[in-house]
């Protein structure tokens, strides 16, 4: 945990939380991964009505902080793995919300459902090009007024440093990330050139 008091004066903790599943939690948790087949596909459910639930316990004082309290929740609620089959956003949703596993299209699909229920405005990033034939999804934002990149998938080991995340950056702090997110800057609306960095990175933990 990391707090600042209006002196600037900057505190951190750390605990440890252990998280024991009931019997039937993990009865479940087998029976998922025992029938999971791997694609996007995992069952006829309604994301919506599943988003709206979720949602309902992710509003905060204004949109930029309900935008984080989203992106935290798809950040520390799914886990990365690849997919096969064409990717599907509805069914895509499902799964994350269900499996809470999938690539970047089913973490772009989660955030924007979330974000869509939340009544916050954003778009799909496609990257362009493609980068060694691998494609990429994320999210552009409009958080006070302003377009700004938000990519909630978790990177793994060795393709950003540990604890990176991407929520509310300017085309700039984006395309020099530890990551690639080349995109055609043209297909999408004016994004801000302002960066929030310092303030998102100091409230990282309150918000």
């Amino acid at each position: 945990y990391k707090a600042m008091d209006k002196a600037g004066n900057i505190s951190t903790a750390k605990c440890k939380l252990t998280i024991k599943m009931s019997e039937e939690e993990e009865e479940e948790a087998a029976s998922n991964s025992n029938t999971d087949t791997g694609t996007y596909y995992v069952g006829d459910g309604d994301p919506y009505a599943l988003a709206d639930s979720i949602v309902s316990g992710l509003i905060r004082g204004n949109d930029v902080e309900t935008a984080r309290a989203i992106f935290n929740w798809v950040h520390d609620n799914l886990w990365f793995r690849l997919l096969s089959g064409t990717p599907d956003y509805e069914d895509a949703a499902y799964r994350g919300f269900t499996r809470h596993s999938g690539d970047c299209f089913v973490y772009y699909s989660c955030c924007k459902m979330l974000l869509d229920a939340a009544g916050i405005p954003n778009m799909r990033v496609d990257r362009y090009p493609q980068y060694n034939g691998n494609i990429h999804y994320w999210l552009l934002v409009q958080l006070n007024g302003e377009w700004y990149h938000c990519d909630v998938q978790i990177y793994i080991a060795g393709l950003a440093p540990k604890g990176f995340f991407c929520f509310m950056m300017t085309d700039y702090e984006i395309i020099h990330a530890p990551t690639n997110h080349d995109f055609d800057e043209d297909a999408y609306p004016e994004r801000s050139t302002d960066s929030v960095q310092s303030y998102i990175n100091v409230y990282q933990g309150t918000i």
